[in-house]
């Protein structure tokens, strides 16, 4: 969860505006959820391109799991 964090912060990819919590240990997974839960209208909008997930799996590298997909 620090990692996912930091990774967020280092690339400039906090917001002032989120629903909810944005990193969540769900007991079996870790979840990123960069706005929180907003509203389905605002969901799309964060990162169309993928090119922000790109970075943060770029930025997290092998201390990240496999399992973490852009």
């Amino acid at each position: 969860m620090r990692s996912l964090d930091e990774a967020l912060s280092s690339n400039g990819l906090h917001r002032a505006k989120v629903w909810g919590e944005i990193i969540e240990d769900r007991g079996s997974q870790v979840t990123l959820s960069a706005l929180g839960q907003p509203p389905p209208d605002r969901k799309g909008h964060w990162d169309p391109d993928f090119a922000k997930r790109k970075k943060l799996k770029a930025t997290l590298g092998t201390s990240s799991p496999s399992s973490l997909s852009a």
